[in-house]
């Protein structure tokens, strides 16, 4: 099985080593992608089949989330 948010929070955790000039768009679109699965009651969940809880996806999701928002306010406009 594919671990969504495991994959995504890596991806946000190596976004201060692209070029800066890339980070702002590359953060938001992270951020965009991730916030899409977001469910109505502001969870997230990674992978249902096997039964991993929403405290496990959200915990993910707030993470990527927060690694992307550190980008977008701290790159230059």
């Amino acid at each position: 099985p594919y671990y969504y948010y495991f994959g995504h929070y890596y991806a946000s955790r190596v976004l201060d080593l692209i070029p800066a000039s890339n980070r702002l768009e590359y953060a938001g679109k992270l951020a965009d992608t991730v916030a899409a699965t977001q469910f109505d009651d502001g969870s997230f969940w990674d992978y249902p089949l096997f039964g991993y809880t929403k405290a496990y996806g959200t915990g993910f999701g707030v993470l990527i989330m927060s690694n992307c928002r550190k980008q977008l306010e701290s790159s230059p406009q």
